[in-house]
């Protein structure tokens, strides 16, 4: 059975090794690159479980930077998750940046949209927040093609902002408005 649930302060042990283990699959074994870091990135479980401990425990609209992430578990196991976090600024907190991972035994299984289809509609409530921002790399075609499906317009492409193990990556910048605004 699938749940999705808002991952809470318990949960940050399970949803700091849940993405190591998502970085480890980044551009391996036929998969393309979806994280901005190479092989030899240290990722280090206290530095994420600190930040997470700061950014969930966060208010919208205050000073520090504030985060939520949705986790998708499969027999109690986390698969996958989604984020929606805001940096900081106060002169954009009307503005979300989105964030996606799907272990690699869940692609394909249509998991990647219930999860932002999650995120979305509680951005949708959140009377404060007006844009959902995010960014993908050109050649990641799945997560183009369904961000598009969702009403996501892209803002714009960055060839080579990356270098990932050797590896050229163009980026795409894309947005959803939530409140019926036009991209100007």
């Amino acid at each position: 059975m699938i749940e999705i649930r808002v991952l809470t302060l318990n949960d940050l042990t399970i949803a700091e090794a849940h993405m190591a283990e998502h970085a480890r699959e980044n551009g391996t074994d036929g998969d393309v690159h979806f994280m901005p870091y190479d092989r030899s990135y240290p990722l280090v479980a206290s530095a994420f479980i600190e930040k997470r401990r700061k950014s969930w425990a966060a208010q919208m609209g205050g000073a520090e930077p504030w985060e939520r992430m949705w986790g998708l578990f499969e027999g109690g196991a986390l698969c996958g998750h989604v984020d929606l976090h805001q940096g900081g600024l106060s002169t954009m907190s009307h503005r979300v940046t989105l964030g996606l991972g799907l272990r690699r035994s869940h692609r394909g299984r249509r998991l990647g949209r219930r999860l932002t289809e999650t995120a979305i509609g509680w951005a949708k409530l959140q009377p404060t927040l007006s844009w959902l921002d995010l960014n993908v790399f050109a050649a990641n075609t799945r997560a183009l093609r369904l961000y598009q499906a969702l009403g996501f317009q892209e803002l714009g492409r960055t060839p080579d902002l990356f270098r990932l193990d050797g590896v050229s990556i163009d980026d795409v910048a894309m947005t959803l408005p939530l409140r019926g605004q036009a991209l100007r």
